[in-house]
């Protein structure tokens, strides 16, 4: 619980580069690097976890032999790369960096597995029974979501197979698509728009939730949860219109585009303020307010085509390439358009 708390509380870190917030949370997040330095095991030329499961609490299931599970590893990562990312920010305990790099180089990879077709798949953890391994929320909690560790720009791989996990998730009752009914629904939705599932699919499945599972005052009632689940709906088209959690903007990652939509300062990872909208089947301008003038990253909105960035209405240069970078200073707005 405490690594999810810091995901969350980096989350917010990523978003605002707030000094002041990372101050109040470094020390919390340098004690959860700190409890996984100690947890992990050196074996055989890399970090292993050992003595823990894969599911939230099963006392009464016997794991033995098994290690090495994907959330513990998703998390003992985030905790390395975190801690890293504010002592740089903060420029403090740069001694330390040394470690936490070797660390996260020798930490094990998530587990890959073959299910019975032969297709690659995750596993819950190493030397685990392949009857119970493929993506679900709570894999997707280590891997994905709060964590951000893998991503269709810097984990292609992962996130293919991911999504083919989720191509084959099936519901027994027919209506409860991810097993999120019990609970999981902040988890499998917008974790399914960020390894970009078919959005018609995603839209399709969460319908079918809200209608069979809520109240007539539109509250969304799961078995656990709370502000989380109440988190669901927006989290999801969010992520459907915008992605950032990588570093690199996106806009409209993972949308049906013959549908037509918008969205009006998105916070994104850089401190940025977001506006978009996509209308008869075309991506219109992007305009981005800068927060803390940082330099940006954002895959090419209209692939192929060059790019007008414009500094507070002033053209400014020509951007082309897949991915555009360009600097920014705090407080203005830059409107990028399709030449």
């Amino acid at each position: 619980n405490a690594s999810f708390a810091a995901a969350n509380m980096m989350m917010r870190f990523y978003s605002t580069y707030d000094e002041e917030y990372a101050r109040k949370i470094y020390p919390f997040i340098v004690a959860c690097a700190d409890f996984w330095q100690d947890y992990l095991v050196f074996q055989d030329g890399r970090y292993v976890v050992i003595g823990d499961v894969f599911y939230e609490t099963a006392p009464w299931i016997n794991f033995e032999g098994h290690f090495n599970c994907v959330v513990s590893l998703g998390m003992a990562r985030l905790s390395f790369q975190s801690a890293k990312a504010l002592s740089q920010f903060l420029h403090v305990d740069g001694k330390r960096h040394k470690e936490w790099d070797n660390l996260l180089k020798h930490l094990s990879p998530f587990p890959v597995g073959k299910d019975a077709e032969g297709r690659e798949s995750l596993d819950y953890c190493e030397q685990t029974d392949r009857s119970a391994s493929g993506t679900n929320r709570i894999l997707m909690h280590g891997v994905l979501l709060p964590t951000g560790l893998t991503g269709p720009c810097t984990t292609p791989e992962y996130t293919r197979i991911m999504r083919e996990d989720l191509g084959k998730w099936k519901a027994a009752d027919g209506r409860d698509w991810g097993n999120s009914m019990g609970n999981g629904i902040e988890t499998v939705y917008p974790g399914a728009a960020r390894v970009g599932f078919p959005p018609q699919e995603i839209l399709k499945h969460l319908k079918e939730r809200i209608m069979n599972g809520s109240y007539p005052n539109c509250y969304i009632y799961a078995d656990g949860g709370g502000i989380e689940t109440l988190a669901a709906v927006p989290a999801t088209i969010n992520e459907m219109m915008m992605q950032s959690y990588e570093g690199i903007l996106r806009i409209f990652p993972c949308w049906d585009k013959s549908m037509n939509g918008s969205f009006d300062h998105l916070r994104a990872y850089g401190a940025f303020l977001v506006s978009s909208a996509v209308q008869d089947g075309e991506i219109q301008n992007v305009t981005l307010q800068s927060e803390k003038g940082r330099e940006c990253k954002m895959e090419n909105p209209w692939p192929g085509k060059a790019v007008k960035l414009t500094r507070d209405g002033k053209s400014v240069k020509t951007l082309k390439g897949d991915i555009l970078r360009f600097k920014t200073k705090v407080g203005e707005t830059i409107e990028l358009t399709r030449k």
